[in-house]
């Protein structure tokens, strides 16, 4: 086993490795550069995404997750598992994957007509 990690940490070190890593924190960055926070609907809050996203997360396969909001799977997966709040630019796809809209919204956390 600790020739196999040894061998884990030296590939991740390698030029390919590290090259692939670069292009994704670069995506990355850049999308969230060109992310305008006015571009997500005012109903679409951490507090929604919580209540009526993430719940409905369990349904839907790793590698679309991470398919969708372009990252890798295991990130997926820990987003998935609720370990991970994903950046908000990510929260509209996801509503829309799962199915849940402003309509969805009657009380979440109390009692809004009261």
């Amino acid at each position: 086993m600790i020739e196999i990690a040894r061998r884990g940490r030296v590939a991740a070190k390698s030029e390919t490795s590290r090259a692939r890593m670069s292009a994704s924190q670069k995506r990355q960055n850049a999308a969230r550069r060109g992310w305008l926070p006015s571009n997500i609907p005012a109903w679409l809050t951490q507090l929604s995404y919580r209540e009526l996203i993430l719940p409905r997360l369990a349904e839907i396969t790793v590698p679309t997750l991470a398919r969708t909001m372009n990252v890798t799977e295991p990130y997926a997966a820990e987003v998935r598992k609720g370990r991970h709040v994903p950046h908000p630019m990510h929260w509209q796809a996801l509503a829309q994957l799962v199915g849940v809209s402003g309509e969805h919204l009657v009380t979440i956390g109390g009692d809004e007509g009261a």
